[in-house]
Order: structure tokens, then sequence, then C-alpha cells
């Protein structure tokens, strides 16, 4: 993050558990890839909080209620578990609550 930033960058991070999206936004990343995805363990109330209070854009695939649905039905539980979480993640990143003004 730091050389990045030391070069003008804007720095991207991508993360996929609640632990490697606390440490992206601490180092400073200015983008967060898939933010979302948290795997099985929703993302913490603290890390949504400071991506709201930050404005730090959260780049996510949002789903559609029928990706869901066929989802549900044909994906393998790993994978079945980890969009349902990412659903859940996405909807509360988007809420009204959070937004900054």
């Amino acid at each position: 993050m730091e050389e990045g930033h030391r070069a003008g960058m804007t720095v991207q991070a991508h993360s996929t558990t609640p632990e490697s999206l606390r440490l992206e936004i601490e180092a400073g990343a200015d983008l967060l890839q898939h933010g979302d995805i948290t795997g099985p363990i929703p993302m913490p109330e603290e890390t949504l909080s400071v991506i709201a209070s930050h404005k730090l854009p959260c780049a996510a695939l949002l789903t559609t209620r029928r990706f869901l649905a066929w989802n549900e039905a044909h994906m393998p539980e790993p994978l079945r578990h980890r969009q349902s979480g990412q659903e859940r993640n996405d909807r509360r990143l988007i809420a009204p609550a959070h937004l900054c003004s």
C-alpha cells in the first residue's frame, strides 16, 4: 500500500475473509475488491461502519433473486453458503442506515 501511494497510485486489495478485509482497510486500501465476500462469517458491524464512514468504494458482484434460487438448487454446499453470506453483506453495504451524509 505504501509503495503504491508513494507512487501516486490508487491501491486496490482483494479479500475473502473478515480478517483480510480488516487488514486491507487498516493498511490503507483505496478500493476494496470483493469486500462483500467474507466466507461463511458475516462482515463485522465495526468493519461495515469503517467502510461507510470512510466512504471506501467496495467493488461487488451483486446477484439477483433468480441467481440465488439457482445457486441454492445447483451449487455445492461450500459455494452455496458463501453466496448467501455475500448476499447478506451486499444488502448491509447498501442499506440506508450505513450511508454517510
